[in-house]
């Protein structure tokens, strides 16, 4: 029997042999070339789709492409001459400073990408040896990471979602260290650039605050654990204030982050949504229309956006409550939503569409696999009683879900949970060592 250096608690085997796949799986695992293959099947694959398939960015991603030349071309966050908050500024910002040195280039962005790319694989291993401290697991979890096509199709994309996964696996690598100052400082300041891309990342936030003084053991462990999340709020917040600032100086009211929670729940709750199990959101319906959304009114719309989905979800409560399935659905259901951008934008799309669509069938049996396998691996951690913090890829995907249920499903919001899902899909594949009873203590503070 052994003792996790990661959890504080022991492991053992639970007493029957892992079977004779699992074993030849863990022996190709632990080869010393297996680290190799995995770094090439990451940056071959990404490297080549840059290189080979030109894509362009449309819809969402345009918008960022565009909003960052502006930034650094004037220093102004604005759209149509408008100032805007529209979308949060994180991603953005971070491309304008890259513009800023590179001028407007797709290519730096891409490159960007690949760094994202690669950073998410350390931290992926580094969560996997603090959760299950199982070498052959965290290796399979990369090399899966490595190879999930969907993954591979974000690298030459402007999309929020590359650069979202590494904060938020950043969060939960640091939530999961026992506290230091420096570790205080680096985790509050990753959650509040993570808010700054995506301002639902500050309930998240607190949710993991709450949880882990739900998981701790003893009342010097909950004053720890509530000391370390008072700390790393108010350093979270200090990041994300001056944009708030920011906003209450130019539109005259409060607005923590984004402008566009109002529209974006009307868009998610109207009766054109009811038995759409195919669509995201409906922003042609009347009652959207009615909120006339414009960048120049955008705060005066997202409050009339925002009354209109009150007003609706009040008088259709059974409505709403029908459309959390068709949500979560969408959510979690279909994958492989990166070939929309190669089916808008790149040319002679149509000609290798069979191409496109076989890897997109590949993406979605990898992912319901990994999906499967992942909720498998909740028998065992239940069976075993394994302490709370193993649960923490579980809580981030049942945020989220929770989320969607009352906003809009879409398949790219899982994006950044696969590098979790991933995690537990392959410890389930390679281990058979089970988190028994013990406590997890957690230092106080300390520099």
């Amino acid at each position: 029997m052994t003792r996790s250096r990661s959890l504080g608690v022991h492991y053992a085997n639970v007493g029957y042999a892992l079977p004779l796949w699992a074993s030849r799986l863990n022996h190709v695992l632990l080869s010393r070339r297996f680290p190799l293959f995995c770094v090439l099947a990451f940056l071959l694959p990404r490297i080549l789709l840059i290189w080979l398939v030109p894509v362009e960015p449309v819809s969402d991603f345009a918008w960022y492409f565009n909003r960052a030349r502006e930034l650094a071309e004037t220093g102004v966050y604005q759209e149509g001459g408008h100032p805007t908050a529209f979308w949060p500024i994180g991603y953005p910002a971070f491309l304008g400073l890259l513009f800023a040195v590179t001028g407007p280039s797709l290519l730096a962005a891409q490159v960007c990408n690949l760094v994202f790319g690669g950073a998410a694989l350390w931290l992926t291993c580094k969560i996997s040896k603090e959760l299950f401290d199982d070498e052959a697991a965290a290796r399979l979890a990369i090399a899966l990471l490595a190879l999930y096509p969907n993954n591979i199709g974000y690298a030459p994309l402007i999309a929020t979602e590359p650069l979202y996964t590494v904060l938020l696996l950043g969060m939960c690598y640091w939530m999961l260290r026992p506290p230091s100052a420096a570790r205080i400082v680096v985790c509050g300041l990753t959650i509040g650039f993570a808010t700054l891309v995506k301002s639902q990342t500050a309930l998240l936030a607190a949710v993991f605050v709450v949880c882990s003084l739900l998981w701790a053991s003893s009342r010097d462990e909950v004053r720890s654990r509530l000391l370390a999340g008072a700390m790393m709020g108010v350093l979270a917040l200090a990041v994300v204030a001056p944009w708030t600032v920011r906003n209450y100086l130019t539109f005259g009211t409060p607005v923590f982050v984004s402008s566009n929670g109002g529209i974006s729940l009307l868009m998610a709750n109207n009766p054109s949504m009811k038995g759409l199990w195919s669509r995201d959101f409906a922003p042609d319906d009347p009652l959207v229309e009615q909120a006339q959304f414009r960048a120049s009114d955008q705060i005066a719309a997202d409050r009339r956006a925002r009354a209109l989905a009150y007003e609706w979800i009040r008088q259709n409560p059974g409505e709403f409550i029908a459309l959390i399935p068709q949500k979560v659905w969408r959510l979690w259901a279909p994958d492989g939503e990166a070939e929309w951008s190669f089916q808008a934008s790149t040319p002679g799309y149509e000609r290798h569409a069979p191409w496109f669509r076989g890897v997109r069938i590949v993406n979605q049996l990898f992912y319901m696999c990994v999906v499967a396998l992942a909720a498998l691996a909740l028998i065992p951690l239940l069976r075993s009683r394994a302490p709370g913090r193993a649960y923490i890829g579980y809580v981030v995907a049942v945020f989220f879900t929770v989320l969607c249920a009352f906003f809009s499903g879409q398949s790219r919001y899982h994006f950044p949970i696969m590098p979790l899902l991933l995690i537990y899909a392959a410890w389930f594949c390679t281990s058979r060592r089970l988190p028994l009873h013990g406590s997890m203590t957690t230092p106080t503070p300390q520099g």
